[in-house]
């Protein structure tokens, strides 16, 4: 009887197969990511940045976005996707953007200071 070899799908079946050795190598792939535990503190935490354009879109819309944040996603043939591409691409219009955002959705919160 001549000798056969295994097959690859034989081989990984196989009991004291590597893989049966290592169950360390499936652990990392259960546990949770480290985006998934909670940030109370963190106010922009699961807000995407196209949520954040969405909202700031209904509630200024593009031209009062481009005066207040002067961007040329903003101010020439604005759209969401220009937007989001520069945004990306840029830390420091991201950074103005969101803190716009947290202006708008606290002041919403709060409602309007009234002048005593």
């Amino acid at each position: 009887m001549r000798y056969r070899a295994r097959s690859v799908k034989s081989q990984a079946r196989a009991p004291g197969n590597r893989a049966t050795l290592r169950p360390w190598r499936r652990a990392w792939r259960t546990t949770k990511s480290p985006m998934s535990k909670e940030q109370p503190r963190n106010p922009l935490h699961g807000v995407t940045l196209e949520m954040m354009i969405r909202l700031l879109v209904t509630h200024y819309g593009w031209e009062e976005m481009g005066r207040s944040i002067p961007v040329r996603c903003f101010q020439v043939d604005p759209s969401m996707g220009s937007a989001l591409k520069f945004l990306r691409r840029t830390p420091w219009a991201r950074d103005r953007v969101e803190q716009l955002y947290l202006r708008t959705r606290f002041l919403a919160k709060t409602g309007p200071e009234t002048p005593q």
